[in-house]
């Protein structure tokens, strides 16, 4: 938290506090229910990854976390920027969970805690970057030059200024075609909002990509 405060500021800190308080709380409260949905651990592991990572895919989006082990993925993403963020959450959690088990004996409980993470940090990955693997991004903005500077240096990422012009003003435009990984597209919205506000971005899926940084031509792949 110290370091997350010298590093992001007190909004981010705020959120994260709140998703702390909030996450705990009502954990608190739902053990007091009494109703059983299911006495089966397989099934709850499975539909509790679930929900927990569409809750956390929620509150990951909004630039916040819950005050855990994401604050930690957070951090260590600035110098692996590319790990997806659901990734990074599980190796971080499998790492507690296997001490648990070493710990306590409970292996079995562990497994199916395990499973519950892996399903977790896929619906994260969901949340946060879509179906999608990549993303092809159309990028109209007055400071074109300068986003796409940042785009190169950050993402290590190519770049086609295309040229066009406004049907309503009649002024020549410059058009920004980038395509990135799915995981790079919070960075991409980033650089643009930092750079500037008033950007006309579309964002679209692609099927498949084949080039540099993305695949193989070759139809044998």
């Amino acid at each position: 938290f110290i370091i997350a405060l010298r590093r992001y500021g007190w909004r981010f800190m705020g959120g994260s506090l709140l998703g702390t308080l909030a996450s705990s709380l009502f954990i608190d409260l739902l053990s007091l229910v009494k109703i059983s949905i299911t006495a089966e651990p397989l099934l709850a592991a499975i539909y509790g990854g679930i929900i927990t990572g569409l809750g956390l895919g929620i509150v990951y989006s909004t630039g916040s976390t819950t005050g855990g082990t994401d604050i930690l993925a957070k951090l260590i993403r600035e110098k692996y920027p590319y790990v997806n963020f659901g990734t990074m959450i599980l190796v971080l959690d499998g790492v507690i969970i296997a001490a648990y088990a070493l710990i306590f004996g409970k292996y079995e409980n562990a497994m199916y805690t395990v499973i519950a993470v892996y399903i977790a940090a896929r619906v994260i990955d969901l949340v946060l970057y879509g179906s999608s693997q990549s993303k092809l991004c159309h990028i109209i903005s007055e400071y074109s030059d300068e986003i796409k500077a940042a785009i190169v240096e950050k993402l290590n990422r190519g770049v086609t200024v295309l040229s066009g012009k406004g049907a309503y003003s009649g002024q020549d435009k410059r058009i920004l075609l980038c395509v990135v990984k799915r995981q790079q597209i919070v960075e991409i919205k980033k650089i643009v909002k930092n750079i500037d506000k008033t950007a006309f971005v579309i964002v679209t899926d692609t099927r498949d990509v084949f080039g540099e940084g993305f695949g193989d031509i070759s139809v044998n792949k």
